[in-house]
This record gives C-alpha cells, structure tokens and sequence, in this order.
C-alpha cells in the first residue's frame, strides 16, 4: 500500500491497482489528471478531485472509503464497473458523479450536490452491530448478542436484566403452567 502523510499531487495518471492508496488524517491528494481505482482508495484527510477518477476494470469491487476525511469532487467521477464509494465523513460534489453502482451514505454523514444514474443510499448507524440502528438503540455501543444468540427481549437495544425479563414473562399471554416454568 501506498501511505500519504503530505501532499501528494496527480498531474498525470495514478493507477491504484490490487492494493491500497492510504490517505490519512493530515494527508492532502490532489487530482489534476486521471486516477483508476482497480483497489482501493483510504481516505481521511483531504481529497480534491478536479480531473477524472474512475474504475477501469470488470474485476471485482472496487473502493473508495471516505472515513474521517473530506471529498471535495470539482472534475468527473465515473463509478462502473462495480466501483463504491462508501461515505462516512462528508462529500462536497460540484462537478459531475455518475453513480453506475454504488454510492453508500453511512451514519449521517454528508453528501452535497447532484449524481447521475443510481441514487446516493443512505444508511442509518448500527455501531455495536446487534441490528438495532443507534437512533433506537439504548446501549448503541454494547451488543445485545452474546454468542451469536440475542439477549434482548424487549427491542431496547441492551442486554436485560432478570428484572426486565420476569417482567417480560409476566406480560406475556403464555398459559399460567408456562410462565411458572420459565
């Protein structure tokens, strides 16, 4: 993989192949040319586009990951050939993104501007990944699942307590034999 901790400017074409361009956090890319993403492309500080990004090949999915960063697009986006962007932080698009996949709005974050083709999906926040989306969710950083089995009877998010679960027993319409042997 290849780690920016500067500034890394493309005038010409930067072809990120089966591995990883990492942009971290006081990382800035600049694009003035072309990028082909045939990997992946880490982004978490600061990413201006005023050329071409685009996913050249049929070869499987292909990434750009916008996690901590910004994506400010001024040129062309292509996403074909099963290309993602996957967005956690925020996308500023002024120029043009023609989504032919994927582009996957996570947790709130921001998506400004048009695209073309398939809509941006936005999807809610499950941090602790028990199925209970964090706006609903009452513990949303501890699972209601422990050993691949759900210990949430009331949908609250939590594991519950004996408390809550003799209450849920007792609020139930099982027959008065059941409840006794629970």
């Amino acid at each position: 993989p290849i780690e920016n901790v500067g500034i890394f400017t493309n005038n010409g074409t930067l072809k990120i192949g089966g591995g990883n361009f990492n942009n971290n956090t006081v990382g800035t890319l600049t694009n003035e040319g072309t990028i082909n993403i045939i990997g992946t492309l880490f982004n978490a500080g600061s990413l201006t586009n005023n050329g071409i990004i685009t996913f050249p090949n049929n070869f499987g999915t292909r990434t750009i990951s916008n996690n901590g960063g910004t994506i400010d697009n001024y040129g062309t986006i292509d996403i074909i050939n099963f290309g993602q962007i996957i967005n956690f932080t925020t996308i500023n698009n002024f120029g043009t993104i023609n989504n032919g996949f994927r582009i996957t709005n996570k947790c709130g974050a921001t998506f400004n501007g048009a695209v073309t083709g398939n809509p941006v999906v936005f999807e809610p926040c499950d941090t602790d990944g028990d199925g209970i989306v964090d706006a609903l969710d009452s513990c949303p950083t501890v699972s209601a699942i422990v050993d691949g089995v759900s210990r949430d009877a009331n949908n609250d998010g939590c594991i519950d307590t004996a408390e809550e679960l003799l209450e849920e027993i007792n609020s139930s319409d099982l027959p008065e034999g059941t409840k006794n042997s629970l």
